[in-house]
C-alpha cells in the first residue's frame, strides 16, 4: 500500500531484489527484498526455522544508513516482542517497516536489538555482486601448470598469522575465535589458548606452536560465526584475509538460484597456491568425492566384499568425472584426485561408521543404537590390500589435505604393505596423547628417537614439559575421587552418594565438540529452568581426555565431577548401550537407571528433567 501511493504520487522508488548481505550473526533470517520510497523503507524478511519452535522480533528493532539509526515503525506478518511459532514448512515471511533513508544510501546495517544475534552489516542496495577476492591471484593460481601439490612438514616452531578481517565493524565484537587441526587432533580456544583481540581497523594477531603441518580455522569474528581456514607450515609468518561477507553467504542460500561463486579467505603463506585450488573447486560447485555422512552411502546390509567393490566403483566413476570434466583446470583435478585418496582410505578403515549413517537415515532414527549384528560388514587386511592396490598408502601428500588430522589407522599394518608413514604417525599421536596429560616417560620419547623423523620426540618432549609446568599451578581439586570398588560397580557406587536425588549422567569428553557444545548450552539452565536443590549433575569422562584440558574445564561447569580409567568407562559404555558422546544417563530417586540418548535433543532435554522433577519423593 505504502508503494502504491508513491508510485501514484510520482514519487521517489527503488525495489532491490536478492540483496548481497556483507556479514550477519544469524542464518535463519533473510532479507529478499528491499523497498525504498520518500515515505518509508521495508524490509521483506523470510525465516527459516524448524517447525514449532518460536523465534520473536524485537520491538527496538533499526536499520542505520550513513550512520543514523532509523527505528521500527511497523511489522507486517508478526508481531514484535512475542512468540511466533513456525508453521511446519519451517518457513514463514512478514516485513518490517522503517521511515524512508536518503535515496544515495548504498548500504544498510540491521539490528534487533544490541544483545541479539540477529544482526546484519552492509546489506547492499546497489545491486553490486564485487568480491573482495582479487581476480588476477585467483586465474594465476588456479591456472598454474606446474603446480605440484606440497608435501607435509615435520617440524616444530612458532608460527605467526596476522589475520585482516575485511568488512570488520566494531560494533560486531572484538574476539577472534579460532581452532587448530593437526596430526595429533584438535585445539581451540575454550581450552588451549585464549581468543586474539581483534583491533578497530578489523586486524588480529595470532602465535600459536606449531608441530607439523596444520589447518587454522578461523570459527568466530565477534558475534559472526563461520570457517575461514589456512594450511599452515611451522614456523612461517602469513597474511590470512578473512572476508566476512561469507556469514552473508550463510545466510542467503536458501534463496531461489542461489549460486556460489566466491573465496572467503586466502593468504600468502606456504600453502597458500594449494588452499586456494582447493577452495576453488567448491567456490566452482566443483566437488568430487565421497559422501560418507549423507545417510546415503552404501548400504548397512553389505558385507565385507560388496562394501568394498562399492566404495572402489564408487571411486573409480569420481575420478572419471574429475578427467572428463573439461573446466577443471589441471591443478584442480590433482588436488582433487589427492583428495578423493585420502576419502578412499578413510572410508575403507572405517566402514561401520559410514554404515551406520546409513541404517539411521533409512529408519529415520538418528543417533538410536543399532541392534547386534544389523551391520555385517567387516574389513579385512584382504579387503585393504584392494584399495592399496588404487591408492599408495604411504604417500605423505594425503596428509596435505584441510583436515591433516584425520590419518589412516594402525589396522594397514596388518596389510603386509609397507607403511611406515602411518605406523609412525600412530606411535607418535598414541604417545602425545599421555604427553598431554603429562605422563609421558623418557623411555617413551627415547622409543620416539628411533622413529626415521627427530620431530615426532622434539614434538613430545616439548608437550611434556609444557604440560607438566602447567599442571604444577592448576587447581585439580574440581574432580571427586572414583569409589575404589570392581570396574563394574563404579557406577552404582557413584549413584549410591545422590539417593533420594534426581541425578543427570553427561558421559563426555574434553575432544568432542558435539559435547562441549551441549555443555555450553545447557549450563546456564542451571540457575534458571533446572533450579532445584533435588537435581545432581554427574559429569564422566574417561582418562582419553588429556589432563590439562579436562581439569581446565571443569572448573567452569556446575556438578560432580568422575574421571574414569578405560576399563572403567567400557564396562559404562557396556551397560548402557552408550552409541557415542554426548550420552544421557537419567537416575531417578530410587537409584534406577536409564540411557536416554534421545535427550540430545534439548527440548527431550527439558521435558525429561522437569518430568522427574516432578516425581514423587
Amino acid at each position: 500500500m505504502l508503494l502504491a501511493v508513491a508510485v501514484a504520487a510520482g514519487a521517489f522508488v527503488r525495489d532491490i531484489k536478492n540483496p548481497r548481505i556483507g556479514a550477519s550473526t544469524t542464518r535463519n533470517l533473510d532479507f529478499v527484498r528491499i523497498e525504498m520510497s520518500d515515505t518509508a523503507t521495508v524490509l521483506h524478511a523470510v525465516v527459516h526455522f524448524r517447525p514449532h519452535w518460536w523465534i520473536k522480533i524485537s520491538p527496538n528493532s533499526s536499520i542505520e544508513a550513513n550512520g543514523k539509526k532509523y527505528p521500527l515503525k511497523r511489522a507486517d506478518g508478526i508481531k514484535p516482542g512475542e512468540e511466533f511459532y513456525m508453521p511446519d514448512s519451517g518457513v514463514t515471511e512478514f516485513t518490517l517497516t522503517f521511515d524512508a533513508i536518503p535515496k544515495d544510501t548504498k548500504s544498510i546495517n540491521f539490528t534487533e536489538n544490541e544483545d541479539s544475534s540477529w544482526k546484519m552489516w552492509d546489506i547492499d542496495l546497489t545491486g553490486s555482486k564485487n568480491t573482495r577476492m582479487p581476480a588476477k591471484l585467483f586465474k594465476k593460481t588456479i591456472n598454474n601448470k606446474k603446480f605440484v601439490i606440497p608435501d607435509p612438514v615435520f617440524e616444530c616452531d612458532t608460527t605467526t598469522v596476522n589475520v585482516h578481517i575485511l568488512g570488520y565493524h566494531s560494533d560486531m565484537g572484538n574476539e577472534l575465535q579460532y581452532f587448530v587441526n593437526s596430526f595429533t587432533g584438535q585445539k581451540n580456544c575454550e581450552v588451549d589458548f585464549a581468543p586474539a583481540k581483534i583491533d578497530e581497523n578489523g586486524n588480529a594477531v595470532i602465535r600459536l606452536f606449531q608441530a607439523g603441518t596444520c589447518e587454522i580455522v578461523i570459527s568466530e569474528v565477534g558475534q559472526c560465526s563461520a570457517s575461514w581456514s589456512a594450511t599452515l607450515k611451522p614456523g612461517e609468518t602469513i597474511d590470512l584475509n578473512v572476508d566476512l561477507a561469507l556469514t552473508g553467504d550463510l545466510t542467503t542460500r536458501q534463496r531461489e538460484g542461489y549460486k556460489n561463486n566466491d573465496i572467503w579467505s586466502w593468504h600468502n603463506g606456504h600453502y597458500a597456491a594449494y588452499d586456494m585450488i582447493y577452495k576453488s573447486m567448491y567456490a566452482k560447485d566443483k566437488y568430487y568425492g565421497f559422501e560418507p555422512y549423507s545417510g546415503e552411502f552404501g548400504d548397512y546390509h553389505m558385507d565385507g566384499d560388496q562394501y568394498t567393490d562399492y566404495i572402489i566403483g564408487e571411486y573409480n566413476k569420481l575420478v572419471k568425472s574429475i578427467n572428463e570434466d573439461k573446466e577443471m583446470t589441471k591443478a584442480e583435478r590433482e588436488v582433487a584426485i589427492n583428495k578423493l585418496n585420502k576419502q578412499l582410505v578413510m572410508v575403507a578403515q572405517d566402514c561401520r561408521r559410514y554404515l551406520m549413517f546409513n541404517y539411521w537415515h533409512r529408519h529415520d532414527n538418528y543417533g538410536s543404537p543399532i541392534p547386534d549384528d544389523t551391520i555385517r560388514a567387516v574389513i579385512t587386511p584382504e579387503h585393504l590390500r584392494k584399495v592399496a592396490a588404487i591408492v599408495d598408502i604411504d604417500n605423505p601428500k594425503l596428509l596435505t589435505n584441510n583436515a591433516p588430522y584425520s590419518l589412516p589407522s594402525s589396522t594397514w599394518s596388518e596389510t603386509g604393505i609397507s607403511d611406515v608413514l602411518w605406523k609412525e604417525l600412530n606411535d607418535y599421536i598414541e604417545t602425545h596423547r599421555v604427553a598431554e596429560s603429562g605422563k609421558a616417560t623418557d623411555a617413551d620419547i627415547e622409543k620416539l628417537r628411533k622413529l626415521s623423523k627427530p620431530f615426532y620426540a622434539d614434538a613430545v618432549e616439548r608437550v611434556q614439559r609444557d604440560a607438566v609446568r602447567r599442571l604444577s599451578s592448576l587447581k585439580t581439586t574440581g574432580c571427586t575421587p572414583t569409589p575404589d570398588v570392581a570396574d563394574d560397580e563404579v557406577f552404582d557406587a557413584i549413584m549410591a552418594k545422590y539417593r533420594g536425588k534426581v541425578v543427570v549422567v553427561d558421559l563426555w569428553n574434553t575432544w568432542c565438540g558435539p559435547c562441549r557444545a551441549s555443555i555450553k548450552m545447557h549450563e546456564p539452565e542451571k540457575s534458571t529452568t533446572f533450579a532445584s536443590e533435588d537435581i545432581v549433575w554427574v559429569y564422566i569422562a574417561d582418562e582419553s581426555s588429556p589432563a590439562l584440558k579436562y581439569y581446565q574445564m571443569i572448573n567452569d561447569i556446575k556438578g560432580e565431577h568422575y574421571l574414569l580409567t578405560g576399563e572403567q568407562i567400557k564396562v559404562v559404555r557396556k551397560r548402557f548401550d552408550v552409541d557415542g558422546i554426548p550420552y544421557y544417563i537419567m537416575v531417578d530417586r530410587e537409584g534406577n537407571a536409564k540411557g536416554r540418548p534421545d535427550m540430545r535433543d534439548p527440548n527431550i532435554y527439558k521435558t525429561t528433567i522437569l518430568d522427574a522433577l516432578k516425581a514423587d519423593k
